[in-house]
């Protein structure tokens, strides 16, 4: 087990979620603007700032904002005529096609090489490790909706209590 706590069921998981979400949110508001000014400008330091904006930029809200500029021109293509409106689409949709693709293969790729390190460390058959890494991509597409909904609703926070890696094997062995 590699949490402190393990949610019991969809629901709770679903709030963890929505917590994380939220806490980007926030650490984007009060931190893009520097952490963007120091890859610009701080010699010497500048991949550490880069490193840390990628950890917080948020790549579902970016995702989100490419797909309702296509849902736009699709929308927008209407109102064009109708050869128009077809090649408009027709690109629009295979657009969507490719970045879903991409998005996919590249998930698929970094899963894959995680997966690879770690194959020893990782305590369960060959098999649920192949099965979860092909299913890797579709639990990072849920934070699609848990993204929308985060930037709308209010969140409960509880602490959550942190414990050495030495506490939590000797809780899970028990």
């Amino acid at each position: 087990i590699l949490y402190d706590e393990q949610p019991s069921t969809w629901k709770q998981s679903w709030k963890q979620r929505m917590r994380w979400a939220k806490g980007f949110y926030q650490i984007d508001g009060r931190y893009l603007g520097d952490l963007t000014k120091g890859v610009l400008t701080a010699k010497g330091r500048r991949l550490a700032f880069y490193d840390i904006l990628m950890t917080v930029l948020p790549a579902s809200l970016l995702t989100i904002a490419i797909l309702g500029f296509v849902l736009w021109v699709m929308a927008s293509a209407g109102l064009m005529p109708y050869y128009v409106r077809l090649v408009f689409q027709r690109e629009m949709l295979w657009f969507v096609f490719k970045t879903i693709g991409g998005f996919w293969i590249s998930l698929m790729i970094i899963g894959a090489i995680t997966v690879g390190m770690e194959w020893d460390r990782i305590e369960t058959n060959n098999w649920a490790k192949i099965k979860h890494l092909l299913l890797f991509p579709l639990f990072l597409l849920s934070y699609l909706p848990i993204s929308i909904q985060a930037l709308f609703s209010k969140v409960h926070w509880a602490p959550i209590e942190h414990h050495s890696t030495e506490e939590l094997n000797k809780k899970n062995e028990q």
